[in-house]
Order: structure tokens, then sequence, then C-alpha cells
């Protein structure tokens, strides 16, 4: 199995494949054997030759470092083949498989994935404070702002989202099935320049089940550098919004992403 990961949290790795194996390895070492043949023959009257050959055997030793693509795919084959003990679940059938899923439970899954409506708007906050400072010259014009919040508004949002630094949140589905997946990711464990769209395989640990029928603010998942204050602020200014993009609604799994890869 060849690995290119756009994701991947180091740490954690770390943790899942010392369970699994009972330790972590730092390198792996193999020996090759191989064989050079030396000798002669001794002529007794031209009658017999006698075969005096030996084989001299030679070791080469080869170390090889241990590295983070290694550990995932011993880990995913790992809990491939011993899915009840290590509460590994490979995704086949989503609405089945997802129907008795558990909290601690890895998914391993191909669906699509996306940074959320939510997210994106997160990560706005430059955008929002220059648009702030045309709200009022919009105003004098003429312009019909109806909707829009006021200029303090704007510049109230637009400092929450920069003193909370916003975790990027990453959604996974699949058109057959009503199933998703939501968490945060750690941006020091993404590549370089990765673009978080399109069919890719995930390794995630489910923190929470969201059955169909309720919904769960995506601020409650890990990784936001937010008081429980702000929190509700924040979810108060966003449900005002018609597509309610700051609630995950069921049927739904938040996850803690281990890898996104292809």
């Amino acid at each position: 199995m060849l690995i290119k990961a756009t994701y991947l949290n180091s740490d954690d790795l770390g943790a899942y494949i010392a369970s699994a194996e009972g330790g972590l390895r730092e390198s792996m070492a193999s020996k090759v054997h191989s064989s050079h043949r030396f000798g002669g023959s001794a002529g007794v009257k031209q009658v017999a030759n006698v075969d005096a050959g030996k084989d001299a055997g030679v070791e080469d030793l080869t170390t090889i470092k241990d590295t983070d693509s290694a550990r995932l795919r011993r880990l995913i084959e790992a809990g491939r083949a011993n899915p009840a003990q290590l509460g590994w679940i490979e995704v086949t059938q989503p609405d089945h498989d997802f129907a008795s899923v558990g909290v601690g439970a890895m998914i391993d899954w191909e669906c699509d994935i996306s940074v959320s409506e939510f997210s994106a708007m997160m990560s706005m906050h430059d955008q929002i404070d220059r648009f702030s400072k045309i709200i009022e010259p919009a105003k004098r014009l003429g312009l019909d702002l109806g909707g829009i919040p006021d200029r303090n508004e704007l510049q109230s949002m637009a400092s929450m989202l920069k003193a909370i630094k916003p975790s990027l949140v990453l959604i996974g589905e699949d058109d057959d099935t009503e199933w998703r997946v939501a968490g945060s990711i750690d941006k020091r464990w993404a590549l370089q320049g990765a673009e978080f769209d399109g069919f890719v395989r995930i390794i995630a640990k489910v923190i929470r089940r969201i059955d169909e029928g309720q919904q769960r603010s995506l601020l409650k998942l890990p990784g936001w550098n937010i008081s429980r204050e702000q929190r509700r602020k924040m979810e108060r200014q966003f449900k005002a919004d018609s597509s309610n993009s700051i609630m995950l609604n069921g049927p739904a799994l938040m996850v803690d992403y281990l890898a996104i890869y292809s």
C-alpha cells in the first residue's frame, strides 16, 4: 500500500501504533545472506577429480528508520486484520456500519471531504474587517443593506475571530448515505498547501454520535480557543443566519481525524 497523506497527526499516530504493537519502533533491521564459492580441483592420474570448493557466507545488514507513513500503513493493516480487538470499522456500507458505531471506535472510510461553510466563514476575519469599513459609505450612497450587521457588530466579530484563531473544520460525506462526519484538524499536521476537497480516505476516532433529529454546534469540537461565553454569543449570531451553518445535524459523527490520505 502506497500512502500519500495530506493530513497525519504524528503524535496521535505514535500513541495508537505503540498500543497496537506493544511499543514504538525507532528503526527496523533486515539481514540478507549471500554465498560466494571458492575452490579448485586436484587431478589423480587423470582418472578422477576431487572438488575442494566450499561456500563462504556473507551477511548484509540493512537498517531502515521507521516513518509516519510506514506506521500508518501498519496501523491500517492491524486494524483491518483485528477489527474487534482494535475497535476498527472499515466502512463499506455507511448506513449499516454507522448505525451501531459507538464513541471510541476508529472509522476507516472513503468519502468526499470539504471545508465546512461555517469554518470558511470563520477564517474570513480580515475580509469581515475590511467589509465593515465600507458599511457607512454604502449607506450614504443609498444601497440596500437590509439584514447585514452594522459596522460595530462586524468589527466586533472580526476582532473575536482573530483572537480565537479558528480551527479548520472538515466535513466528510458520500452520496450513498445521509450520514456525515465532522472534525477539526490541527494545522501543524497538514501538508503545506493541501486542499481538502474531493474523495479521500479518512482514519478518525469517533468522539460523539448525533442521531437523526438531533444537532450539535461545531464550536463544541476540540481545538477551539474559545470561552463558553464566546461560544454562546457566536452560536446566537450564526443561528440567525438562514443556513444555520454552525450546527451539525444528525445523523452524523463528530470525529478526531488521525489521517486523511489518498
